[in-house]
């Protein structure tokens, strides 16, 4: 009796524990458990926003859809599933509310339209395995968008991706929720599976052709291929690679089966390499001039200069100049750096980084074998706007010519210079003695130092200093100015001209390359572009040649404000009208002094309104004029003395 109650007690403790577990769903995992069974692609006859997807379960038991995932390749819809789907039952998707089908519940809501032309449909479970696939991208196969009828499957144990198993529905609407219509097949529109063979057809109504038939391989060693086993419907033969002779690579060559058989890797004795001779680098690379302390900023205007004393070009790829004081900098020529025979080559500060201290300093110059080909050194400080340059015998001094990429120049001593015995005889002699017309004896001779014997370059004459203003009524530093004119009736390049003031801080411009000033034509240059300040107290200016011959000059004593230095002829005169890069002109008579000026109102440049002096008589005629002149006033003079005796004589 109590085995029986013991029993008893079991079975009602089974029965309720059974009962009392949660109702579990299966989550599939083959192929075509659940298919895509309906699309209403079109929508429906009330709007063509609704459409609506149905999915069927295939098997006995409920499915979980939790996880799944039904997209399109182009992800519009890509719609995360959820719920359940009755065994043998219905799981109705519906796009953006559930108004689409007003008589029949949706299971789930969706967002995203399908098009009309035709989407690529794919089903993955939770594990992201592909269950069912309609394959429709190029066109639906099944459907009507006039009429409304739904795209329907007529066999959901077949794959989606025939298009023979798809129909459009008898009715419009379709059949949401509810078996398809069931129609009688044409016998020969269904596939009808058989065993897949390489023959370009589906054999197996899987939607692939020839699938699964994989490679075929073939020889050994280098000669071994891999193919296709079937390529476009043709069944592929292997053939082997062509065999060649075995060499020492650690593969079958000869594709025997054996690698590097025989004494194919006895490596041989070596020959013997001649040994390559060491890199020489030329010498005859100077450091030429160098200018630590410029009158301008440092960091931009500092300079090393470099000379090629030989008769070929050399290249300086690798070759080094560094300083030896402070902190020191090393630069490095980069790759295809040449300097011409006979040629400078000049580093400017911002390329090199190297800072030239103004109160000593040393270089050297170094070839890339690291052996120093030339140094210099300095003691003391700089002078401020001298460049040191090294002269033909060898010496160094420091100058105020500085000619960085040209022969180096220095002023000769100052015992071999002309000058009065005292101040007041000069001032003096500078009174009574007019302007100078032709080149006279200069203060400071150029005393050039020549790198190579070479024939003598003439330079064009009738190139003039034309007009200059030292004194303008704005600022000296900005409005002060230098007139060139080329008097020949060709152009003439000035590349390597200077201009250079005498008195004071001397200052020297050199013409860039590539400046050039027209026949008949002018060139103005303002103190910005050339640094030479013009003395308003008196000052003298000089025109270089480039071989240091001096081409033009001019002096003046105290410049009045505002007004310019002119040449007219042979003569010079202040104007106050000025005329930079135009003929110049002076007022055939004093202006009169209008309200303007005196209010103090500065001289402005005038139109040429007023005839030149240089105009009233040609070049030719103004030698003969003077003579005429002269005989005038000699007659006239005659005259006179001759009435004077006649009337002593009466008295």
């Amino acid at each position: 009796m109590e085995i029986k109650f013991l029993k008893i007690t079991f079975l009602a403790l089974l029965v309720l524990f059974v009962f009392s577990l949660p109702n579990r769903t299966v989550q599939a995992a083959n192929s075509l458990d659940i298919v895509i069974n309906e699309i209403a692609w079109m929508g429906t006859e009330a709007a063509y926003q609704d459409e609506w997807i149905e999915l069927y379960n295939n098997t006995g038991s409920p499915l979980n859809l939790d996880g799944w995932m039904l997209k399109a390749t182009d992800s519009i819809p890509e719609i995360n599933l959820a719920g359940t789907v009755p065994a043998n039952g219905f799981y109705l998707l519906e796009r953006t509310d559930d108004t689409t089908l007003p008589d029949i519940a949706a299971d789930q809501i969706y967002t995203g339209a399908m098009s009309n032309n035709g989407e690529y449909l794919q089903l993955f479970n939770s594990q992201n395995n592909l269950i069912d696939e309609v394959n429709a991208s190029e066109d639906w196969p099944a459907g009507d968008n006039a009429t409304k009828q739904t795209m329907e499957r007529t066999n959901s144990n077949i794959l989606g991706t025939v298009p023979e198993n798809w129909q459009t529905s008898q009715n419009p609407g379709g059949t949401p929720k509810a078996e398809n219509n069931i129609t009688e097949p044409d016998p020969g529109s269904i596939c009808q599976p058989t065993e897949e063979i390489c023959d370009g057809i589906d054999n197996d109504c899987d939607g692939l052709i020839d699938e699964d038939f994989g490679t075929i391989s073939c020889g050994v060693g280098a000669c071994a291929i891999t193919v296709e086993s079937c390529v476009g419907g043709v069944a592929q033969i292997c053939t082997p690679g062509t065999p060649t002779t075995e060499t020492c690579d650690q593969i079958d060559n000869d594709c025997d089966g054996q690698i590097d058989e025989g004494d194919i890797c006895v490596a041989p004795e070596p020959e013997a390499q001649p040994q390559p001779s060491p890199q020489t680098y030329p010498s005859g690379i100077f450091i030429n001039e160098l200018l630590p302390s410029p009158e301008g900023p440092d960091n931009e205007e500092e300079f090393i200069e470099l000379y090629n004393n030989n008769s070929v070009p050399v290249n300086l790829s690798e070759w080094t100049i560094q300083d030896t004081r402070g902190s020191t900098k090393a630069y490095t020529f980069p790759e295809g750096t040449n300097i011409h025979s006979r040629s400078f080559l000049v580093l400017n500060r911002p390329v090199s980084k190297i800072v030239l201290n103004n109160e000593g300093e040393g270089l050297i110059l170094k070839n890339p074998s690291e052996s120093i080909v030339d140094s210099v050194l300095y003691e003391g400080k700089a002078p401020q706007g001298q460049s040191y340059a090294k002269k033909i015998d060898g010496i160094w001094e420091w100058t105020l010519i500085l000619t960085p990429g040209e022969e180096n120049r220095f002023l000769l001593p100052a015992e071999t210079q002309l000058e009065p015995e005292t101040q007041a005889e000069s001032q003096a002699a500078e009174k009574l003695q007019p302007e100078p017309k032709s080149k006279p004896q200069p203060e400071t001779l150029l005393e050039t130092q020549p790198q190579e014997e070479s024939a003598p370059i003439s330079y064009p004459s009738a190139i003039f200093i034309n007009e200059i203003l030292p004194s303008p009524t704005g600022s000296d530093a900005i409005e002060e100015w230098i007139e060139i004119f080329n008097e020949n009736k060709f152009e003439v390049e000035l590349s390597g001209w200077q201009i250079q003031d005498k008195n004071g801080r001397i200052k020297t411009y050199t013409f860039p390359k590539g400046i050039k000033i027209s026949p008949k034509g002018y060139l103005v240059l303002f103190r910005p572009t050339t640094k030479i300040t013009l003395n308003n107290d008196g000052d003298e200016v000089h025109l270089i040649q480039p071989n240091g011959e001096i081409g033009d000059q001019v002096s003046y004593g105290k410049a009045p404000a505002g007004k310019s230095y002119n040449r007219v002829g042979a003569e010079w005169f202040w104007s106050d009208i000025l005329t930079p890069g135009s003929e110049n002109v002076v007022p055939s008579q004093a202006p009169e002094e209008t309200d303007e000026k005196k209010v103090g109102s500065s001289p402005k440049i005038q139109e040429k309104g007023i005839a030149a002096i240089g105009q009233l008589f040609s070049k030719s005629s103004q030698g003969l004029f003077t003579l005429l002149a002269a005989i005038v006033v000699a007659i006239f003079s005659g005259a006179i003395i001759l009435i004077l005796k006649r009337k002593a004589k009466a008295e």
